[in-house]
């Protein structure tokens, strides 16, 4: 799928939502680039909200070729209603002043990060170990 083709049908899709629900949100926009989170995932869409503006959807055409690249069409559509459905779904929370989702992305995020500072804690307690053991021989 070409840029023009996903930024063609996100724009029809936007158009068929419901009345109410595309005056509640800025729009759903395509965005040529790859986006990666912080531990360098891949992110499809993102629920964005500065105010005063209304909330907006971005969904990352970089970030869908990389995964999908040989994918037929209606593959790609089907992805790209399963993405915005999951941005909906911040907005609803945003909506009902809840982010139970949002605190699940990122608790998972830190639980990536969480194994990685257990590793590195029990490296630095092998090498602390070696180093005494090293130096209660010359003492």
């Amino acid at each position: 799928m070409f840029f023009f083709e996903f930024a063609e049908f996100i724009h029809r899709y936007f158009q068929d939502m419901d009345e109410n629900l595309k005056q509640q949100l800025g729009g759903v926009f395509p965005d040529e680039d790859i986006k990666n989170s912080a531990n360098g995932n891949i992110v499809l869409g993102e629920y964005r909200v500065k105010r005063p503006e209304k909330p907006k959807i971005v969904l990352y055409y970089g970030s869908f070729k990389k995964i999908l690249p040989e994918r037929d069409p209606n593959f790609w559509k089907k992805k790209i209603i399963d993405v915005i459905h999951h941005e909906l779904t911040h907005h609803i929370e945003y909506l009902n002043g809840t982010n139970k989702m949002g605190k699940e992305e990122i608790w998972r995020k830190r639980s990536f990060d969480f194994k990685e500072l257990i590793i590195f804690l029990f490296i630095t307690i092998i090498i602390f170990v070696i180093t005494f053991n090293i130096m209660e021989r010359f003492l």
